[in-house]
Order: C-alpha cells, then structure tokens, then sequence
C-alpha cells in the first residue's frame, strides 16, 4: 500500500470515529444509576398477581420476589398454577444492574438497564444470551418496570422471534409482603 493510500484510510478511519463519537447517541448500557435503580427493585419482595385476569389461567398467575445471597440478587419468579416457573435474576455487575432471564425455552437472556427515573420506571435490554442457537430463535429483548406505588406495578416484557416482536404487558398488584 502506499504511503499516500495509507494516509487517506486512516484520515477516513479518523473521521468516522470522530464522527461516531460526535453524534451525540448515548450507550445506552452507560447509566450510572444501576444502584438507585436496585433499591427500587428490593422493594418488590413478596407476591404479585394480575389486577384485572381474564381467564382462569391467567388468574393463576403469581410473580413473587425475593432477595438471596447477602441481599446482593433479587429473584423473580413468574409461576402459573399449572406450570413450571421461570425465573430472572436481578444484580449488581459494579454500578450497572444486569438481569438474567432463565427462560422456559431452555436459553437466557441477559440484559442491562438502559434508563432509570426515579419515579419508577426501569427500562432493560438485551445484552447477550447463554444456549440461544439462533438469534432468531424466540427470546427476551426488552423489560420495562413502571413501579406506580407499594402495592400497583405494571411490568412489560418484548420477545423476538424472527426479528418480529411480541410485547406482554401485565397490570400487577401486591398480594403479600
């Protein structure tokens, strides 16, 4: 390669990573408020059925939360009375609050927050996945809390199969501390 060629790539390469860095987009897994966030997240500990179930089934549905390992992880565990329940775990990786999601498809999600308001609401995404053979094999992409008081809560998960979405959006209320 010559030298002029040479010059003229790394000037290129010097712009678009000028340019990259100038465009103002944000990471969105740098948020330094992973610790507040967790804090909010204790405060679920105990059971949470549907406000409002339309079907018997649904109606069976109990998503409780506790704390394990020297109070350092939150369990979630989504269980319907006629199933096996699966479970996300919550913690701390240094500042930045991860969840993992042990899916009933056999894979596991993991994913970061991305945004946190102190209002309640708690927005995650994908960051990578352990035994998902294919990305578009179905798997857990998005999370949202909306943390409304102690005893309401609205909890919305989104699924990709096949670079097509399925959001369920469930309306949650405290049963038991």
């Amino acid at each position: 390669m010559s030298v002029l060629r040479t010059r003229i790539v790394g000037i290129i390469v010097l712009a678009l990573v000028g340019f990259g860095s100038s465009s103002g987009e944000k990471d969105p897994f740098q948020t330094n408020d992973g610790r507040a966030a967790f804090a909010v997240l204790r405060q679920l500990a105990g059971t949470w059925k549907l406000t409002d179930p339309k079907t018997q089934r649904a109606a069976g549905l109990r998503i409780s939360y506790r704390m394990i390992s020297g109070d350092s992880a939150l369990v979630e565990t989504f269980r319907h009375t006629d199933g096996e329940p699966t479970e996300t775990i919550y913690h701390l990786d240094g500042d930045r609050l991860m969840a993992t999601h042990y899916c009933a498809q056999g894979n596991q999600p993991r994913l970061r927050l991305t945004s946190f308001d102190r209002k309640g609401t708690l927005e995650f995404r994908f960051f990578d996945a352990t035994n998902l053979a294919k990305d578009s094999d179905s798997h857990m992409i998005r999370m949202k809390f909306q943390i409304l008081d102690g005893t309401h809560m609205s909890k919305e998960e989104i699924y990709s199969e096949d670079a097509k979405e399925d959001v369920t959006t469930l309306s949650l209320e405290k049963t038991e501390q």
